[in-house]
């Protein structure tokens, strides 16, 4: 974390911040981002654990490499394991990152105010649940393209699925798709006929500031939820106290960025409906103002 600002505030009216209030912010962000960071570790092994339960399923039904996709036109059994699968990667990533993000209070009635909250936070305009569904569909787009390259060079079963868990985190780095990419048009596989272009599952383009590769916008929903939720959790306990005027706002980090020391600073009260959340990557802490009563 960055250097201790200098803080500066009416003493009159506010009791200056504590060495151990310091202390017990930055321990919040770092212990909000220890949660998002294991979380994502479990919710990693999950999804390796379903790409070769889809890979071992692929290859069960014998799909010309170019006629593989995951689509129900091509092979209905396969696409209802599939969907099998998928649906439960679903449920397990949801209920996990529900679990995470509501771990920063234990009041039962809060809990469901955050679960509420979490489901607002997705991207382009969609829910949380919506969000997810959509990178889900990106990833499971991105592993059918890997499972055509592995077919095309003729990859054993279990080397396929070394291959793809190793390249599910940067498919177009991967040696069999940038193969068969060569011959784009001969694939029925949308991921590799398109050149590699990541969509949504309305066909629109990405959207900047989203990882192409699936797994990768997965891995930053799970860090922006759990740091939106965390922080508003935060400032909605403070809201509760009589005692605290405000926050005092510091940078948790060097790296430039304007929106941050924009917002360094006191901020009066702490309504979590009306402060603005972090935004993506934000280290900054809050320290609880208390009236010098």
């Amino acid at each position: 974390m960055a250097k201790t600002a200098i803080i500066r505030l009416d003493t009159d009216k506010y009791r200056k911040p504590t060495q151990e209030d310091m202390r017990k912010a930055k321990e919040y962000v770092l212990k909000r981002d220890d949660t998002a960071d294991n979380a994502w570790e479990l919710a990693s092994e999950y999804i390796m654990a379903a790409v070769e339960q889809i890979v071992r399923v692929a290859y069960k039904y014998n799909i010309p490499p170019e006629k593989f996709s995951f689509d129900s036109s091509v092979n209905k059994q396969m696409m209802e394991e599939i969907t099998n699968i998928m649906d439960e990667l679903d449920e397990d990533l949801y209920e996990l990152l529900q679990v995470e993000a509501t771990s920063c209070t234990k009041d039962k009635d809060d809990k469901l105010w955050l679960i509420a909250l979490l489901l607002t936070l997705g991207h382009r305009n969609m829910g949380l649940r919506d969000t997810m569904y959509a990178y889900e569909w990106r990833m499971l787009q991105q592993i059918g393209a890997l499972i055509a390259g592995a077919l095309y060079g003729k990859l054993p079963l279990s080397v396929a699925i070394v291959n793809i868990k190793q390249y599910i985190n940067k498919v177009n780095q991967n040696p069999q798709f940038i193969q068969v990419s060569k011959y784009k048009e001969l694939f029925a596989n949308p991921y590799i006929n398109n050149g590699g272009k990541p969509t949504f599952p309305d066909g629109s383009s990405n959207v900047r500031g989203v990882p192409t590769d699936g797994f990768n916008a997965l891995k930053m929903l799970f860090g922006n939820a759990i740091a939106h939720v965390w922080m508003k959790n935060q400032l909605h306990e403070w809201s509760q106290n009589d005692k605290i005027a405000g926050y005092y706002q510091l940078r948790g980090s060097d790296y430039p960025c304007n929106v941050c020391d924009n917002e360094t600073g006191f901020h009066k009260g702490a309504d979590p409906d009306e402060e603005p959340y972090p935004h993506v990557n934000c280290r900054c802490y809050r320290i609880p103002v208390y009236f010098n009563n």
